[in-house]
Protein backbone atom coordinates (compact mmCIF):
# COMPACT_ATOMS: atom_id res chain seq x y z
CA UNK A 1 0.00 0.00 0.00
CA UNK A 2 3.17 2.14 0.56
CA UNK A 3 4.44 1.96 -2.55
CA UNK A 4 1.17 2.71 -4.69
CA UNK A 5 1.07 5.66 -2.18
CA UNK A 6 4.36 6.85 -3.12
CA UNK A 7 3.76 6.03 -6.53
CA UNK A 8 0.28 8.22 -6.71
CA UNK A 9 2.20 11.02 -5.08
CA UNK A 10 5.20 10.53 -7.91
CA UNK A 11 2.59 10.63 -11.07
CA UNK A 12 0.41 13.93 -9.17
CA UNK A 13 4.42 15.91 -9.34
CA UNK A 14 4.75 14.80 -12.68
CA UNK A 15 1.04 16.10 -13.83
CA UNK A 16 2.15 19.94 -11.55
CA UNK A 17 4.43 20.40 -14.53
CA UNK A 18 4.40 19.76 -18.69
CA UNK A 19 4.79 21.11 -21.66
CA UNK A 20 2.02 18.96 -23.23
CA UNK A 21 -1.52 17.47 -22.48
CA UNK A 22 -2.48 14.78 -25.07
CA UNK A 23 -5.95 12.12 -25.34
CA UNK A 24 -5.03 9.11 -26.76
CA UNK A 25 -7.10 6.00 -28.12
CA UNK A 26 -6.08 2.51 -28.93
CA UNK A 27 -7.02 -0.91 -29.99
CA UNK A 28 -5.69 -3.76 -28.15
CA UNK A 29 -4.84 -7.04 -29.44
CA UNK A 30 -2.99 -9.45 -27.10
CA UNK A 31 -0.08 -11.29 -29.17
CA UNK A 32 3.50 -11.89 -30.19
CA UNK A 33 5.17 -8.12 -30.66
CA UNK A 34 5.25 -6.89 -34.24
CA UNK A 35 2.64 -9.61 -34.98
CA UNK A 36 -1.03 -9.03 -36.08
CA UNK A 37 -0.22 -4.98 -36.67
CA UNK A 38 -2.70 -4.97 -39.60
CA UNK A 39 -5.33 -6.64 -37.56
CA UNK A 40 -5.19 -4.15 -35.73
CA UNK A 41 -7.17 -1.44 -37.65
CA UNK A 42 -10.38 -3.31 -38.65
CA UNK A 43 -10.68 -6.58 -36.64
CA UNK A 44 -11.47 -7.27 -33.00
CA UNK A 45 -11.98 -3.67 -31.34
CA UNK A 46 -10.58 -3.87 -27.27
CA UNK A 47 -10.21 -0.23 -26.39
CA UNK A 48 -7.93 1.81 -24.20
CA UNK A 49 -8.06 5.44 -23.24
CA UNK A 50 -5.31 7.35 -22.11
CA UNK A 51 -4.70 11.17 -20.49
CA UNK A 52 -1.28 12.51 -19.83
CA UNK A 53 1.12 15.00 -19.87
CA UNK A 54 4.39 15.29 -20.92
CA UNK A 55 6.91 17.75 -20.49
CA UNK A 56 11.02 18.34 -21.92
CA UNK A 57 14.09 16.90 -20.42
CA UNK A 58 16.29 18.41 -22.88
CA UNK A 59 16.09 20.19 -26.25
CA UNK A 60 18.57 21.03 -28.79
CA UNK A 61 17.68 23.24 -32.00
CA UNK A 62 14.50 22.44 -31.84
CA UNK A 63 15.22 19.41 -33.89
CA UNK A 64 16.01 16.68 -31.18
CA UNK A 65 14.70 16.34 -27.95
CA UNK A 66 14.45 13.93 -24.80
CA UNK A 67 11.26 13.92 -22.91
CA UNK A 68 9.10 12.62 -19.94
CA UNK A 69 5.45 11.48 -19.78
CA UNK A 70 2.84 10.84 -17.05
CA UNK A 71 0.06 8.41 -18.37
CA UNK A 72 -3.46 7.57 -16.87
CA UNK A 73 -5.74 5.44 -18.69
CA UNK A 74 -8.26 2.60 -18.47
CA UNK A 75 -8.20 -0.45 -20.52
CA UNK A 76 -10.46 -3.61 -21.50
CA UNK A 77 -10.01 -6.88 -23.07
CA UNK A 78 -13.92 -7.93 -23.44
CA UNK A 79 -14.64 -11.82 -21.52
CA UNK A 80 -10.48 -11.63 -20.43
CA UNK A 81 -9.59 -8.39 -17.64
CA UNK A 82 -10.09 -4.33 -17.77
CA UNK A 83 -8.37 -2.30 -15.25
CA UNK A 84 -6.37 0.98 -14.42
CA UNK A 85 -3.44 2.14 -15.91
CA UNK A 86 -0.70 4.21 -14.34
CA UNK A 87 2.89 4.63 -16.09
CA UNK A 88 5.80 6.66 -17.51
CA UNK A 89 8.00 6.70 -20.57
CA UNK A 90 11.10 8.50 -21.37
CA UNK A 91 11.45 9.50 -25.20
CA UNK A 92 13.32 10.66 -28.24
CA UNK A 93 11.85 12.86 -30.09
CA UNK A 94 12.99 13.85 -34.04
CA UNK A 95 11.70 16.76 -36.01
CA UNK A 96 11.34 15.46 -39.76
CA UNK A 97 10.11 19.40 -40.75
CA UNK A 98 8.81 21.97 -37.83
CA UNK A 99 5.40 20.41 -38.54
CA UNK A 100 6.14 16.25 -38.57
CA UNK A 101 8.23 14.67 -36.01
CA UNK A 102 8.91 11.13 -34.98
CA UNK A 103 9.70 9.52 -31.75
CA UNK A 104 10.29 6.70 -29.66
CA UNK A 105 9.69 5.86 -25.84
CA UNK A 106 10.25 3.41 -22.98
CA UNK A 107 8.16 3.04 -20.09
CA UNK A 108 7.35 1.54 -16.86
CA UNK A 109 4.38 1.39 -14.78
CA UNK A 110 1.55 0.02 -12.63
CA UNK A 111 -1.86 -1.76 -13.82
CA UNK A 112 -4.39 -2.63 -11.66
CA UNK A 113 -6.32 -5.45 -13.03
CA UNK A 114 -9.79 -6.93 -12.89
CA UNK A 115 -10.80 -10.30 -14.37
CA UNK A 116 -13.12 -10.64 -17.31
CA UNK A 117 -15.58 -12.93 -16.57
CA UNK A 118 -17.54 -13.11 -12.83
CA UNK A 119 -16.26 -15.15 -10.18
CA UNK A 120 -18.31 -17.88 -8.80
CA UNK A 121 -17.14 -20.06 -5.83
CA UNK A 122 -18.64 -21.90 -3.24
CA UNK A 123 -19.84 -21.01 0.50
CA UNK A 124 -19.87 -22.59 3.50
CA UNK A 125 -23.60 -23.29 2.46
CA UNK A 126 -22.79 -25.04 -0.45
CA UNK A 127 -24.18 -22.10 -2.61
CA UNK A 128 -22.35 -20.93 -5.49
CA UNK A 129 -22.07 -16.97 -5.01
CA UNK A 130 -20.28 -14.27 -7.28
CA UNK A 131 -17.16 -13.39 -5.41
CA UNK A 132 -15.76 -9.93 -4.60
CA UNK A 133 -13.12 -8.49 -7.22
CA UNK A 134 -10.96 -6.25 -5.88
CA UNK A 135 -8.43 -6.60 -8.64
CA UNK A 136 -5.14 -7.25 -8.85
CA UNK A 137 -1.23 -5.24 -8.85
CA UNK A 138 0.60 -5.89 -12.10
CA UNK A 139 3.59 -4.23 -13.60
CA UNK A 140 3.99 -2.73 -16.90
CA UNK A 141 6.61 -2.58 -19.21
CA UNK A 142 6.15 -0.36 -22.60
CA UNK A 143 8.18 0.35 -26.22
CA UNK A 144 6.81 2.69 -28.63
CA UNK A 145 7.09 4.44 -31.93
CA UNK A 146 5.30 7.24 -32.90
CA UNK A 147 4.84 10.04 -35.31
CA UNK A 148 2.95 13.51 -34.91
CA UNK A 149 1.75 16.04 -36.99
CA UNK A 150 0.51 19.81 -36.61
CA UNK A 151 -2.81 20.20 -37.46
CA UNK A 152 -1.55 23.78 -38.42
CA UNK A 153 2.00 23.82 -39.60
CA UNK A 154 2.52 27.84 -39.27
CA UNK A 155 1.28 27.62 -35.42
CA UNK A 156 3.72 26.46 -32.74
CA UNK A 157 0.91 25.97 -30.34
CA UNK A 158 -1.57 24.21 -32.62
CA UNK A 159 -2.89 20.89 -31.69
CA UNK A 160 -0.91 17.60 -33.03
CA UNK A 161 -2.50 14.51 -34.54
CA UNK A 162 -0.52 11.55 -33.15
CA UNK A 163 -0.12 7.73 -34.72
CA UNK A 164 1.30 5.42 -32.28
CA UNK A 165 2.29 2.37 -31.88
CA UNK A 166 3.16 -0.12 -28.16
CA UNK A 167 4.25 -2.78 -27.32
CA UNK A 168 3.04 -3.41 -23.70
CA UNK A 169 4.39 -6.36 -21.05
CA UNK A 170 1.71 -6.86 -18.59
CA UNK A 171 3.55 -9.46 -15.84
CA UNK A 172 2.55 -11.69 -13.54
CA UNK A 173 -0.83 -11.87 -15.71
CA UNK A 174 -0.92 -15.72 -14.49
CA UNK A 175 2.15 -16.98 -12.45
CA UNK A 176 1.41 -20.61 -13.00
CA UNK A 177 1.38 -20.91 -16.92
CA UNK A 178 1.40 -17.04 -18.55
CA UNK A 179 3.83 -15.26 -16.49
CA UNK A 180 3.86 -12.14 -19.02
CA UNK A 181 1.39 -11.12 -21.61
CA UNK A 182 2.03 -9.08 -24.23
CA UNK A 183 -0.27 -6.80 -25.92
CA UNK A 184 0.14 -5.19 -29.26
CA UNK A 185 -1.48 -1.49 -29.56
CA UNK A 186 -2.09 0.86 -32.28
CA UNK A 187 -2.94 4.59 -30.71
CA UNK A 188 -4.52 8.05 -32.55
CA UNK A 189 -4.36 10.86 -30.56
CA UNK A 190 -4.02 14.48 -30.08
CA UNK A 191 -1.40 16.40 -27.91
CA UNK A 192 -2.18 20.14 -26.75
CA UNK A 193 1.24 22.05 -26.59
CA UNK A 194 1.26 24.45 -23.55
CA UNK A 195 3.96 26.65 -24.39
CA UNK A 196 5.43 28.16 -27.61
CA UNK A 197 8.60 27.02 -28.00
CA UNK A 198 9.54 29.54 -29.82
CA UNK A 199 8.60 32.36 -27.36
Amino acid sequence: MKRFLVLILFFTALFAYGDNVFFKIGNNHSAVPFSRFGKLLYKDFHTSYELGKSFTLKEKNQKFSWFQTANVGYFKHRFVQSGFLLYSENGYEKSITPALGINTKLGVGYYHMFTGPDIIEQNSQGVYEKKNDWGKPQAIFTFSLGITQSIIPAVNTAPKISLEYQIRIQTPFVKSYVPLLPYNILKLGVIFPLHDHDA
